[in-house]
């Protein structure tokens, strides 16, 4: 595998104005958004990045369930990766199989950045929980140090990033899923 180098510096200082641009194309696009499919009641659960919680997703999650989907948050407060959801992801599959039961069938995940790495991790321990995964700007292929917010990540996680069983994880996170996946801006490519 070939060693990415970490985005530059600029790119970093540009995401403010690149988060108020997307605003502002967000709000040009209401009437699309109005205007898109609707769901029947599909189980939706939106999985937050690195160190948000459940709030960070409410405009997706209203405007899903807006469109006719039963979407909900994750339920688990602050997303500090393992420290969150259990070394192996077990508290976040225990809330994703409470919902599947409580519904009645496979839920769809939709995560964003280390939420969508998570997505993926359920998807390939419990694909019967799961009828699709969709991320969006989630680094799960490629060289984790190829992002600015991997010392973040270590920091707030707990995890590092050259140990054995983030390795493992990582490795097992990259395989194709054996579920539908669509991927957002952001994610790498299939």
């Amino acid at each position: 595998m070939t060693k990415l180098r970490a985005p530059s510096k600029a790119l970093w200082a540009a995401e403010l104005p690149r988060a108020a641009w997307s605003i502002a194309r967000l709000i040009a696009a209401r009437r699309r958004l109005r205007a898109g499919p609707r769901g029947n009641g599909q189980p939706v659960m939106l999985l937050p990045g690195l160190f948000n919680s459940d709030r960070s997703n409410a405009i997706l999650r209203r405007y899903l369930t807006a469109r006719g989907h039963n979407a909900r948050g994750w339920q688990l407060g602050r997303n500090l990766g393992a420290r969150t959801t259990g070394s192996d992801g077990d508290r976040l599959i225990a809330e994703v199989e409470r919902f599947a039961a409580e519904v009645g069938q496979p839920v769809a995940l939709v995560g964003v950045s280390l939420g969508g790495i998570m997505a993926r991790l359920v998807a390939h321990r419990r694909p019967d929980l799961v009828s699709q995964v969709v991320t969006v700007a989630s680094p799960y292929a490629g060289d984790a140090r190829a992002t600015n917010v991997w010392r973040a990540f270590e920091w707030m996680t707990g995890e590092r990033l050259s140990d054995p069983d983030v390795q493992r994880r990582s490795a097992e996170l990259a395989r194709p899923l054996p579920v539908r996946t669509t991927r957002g801006r952001g994610s790498p490519p299939k």
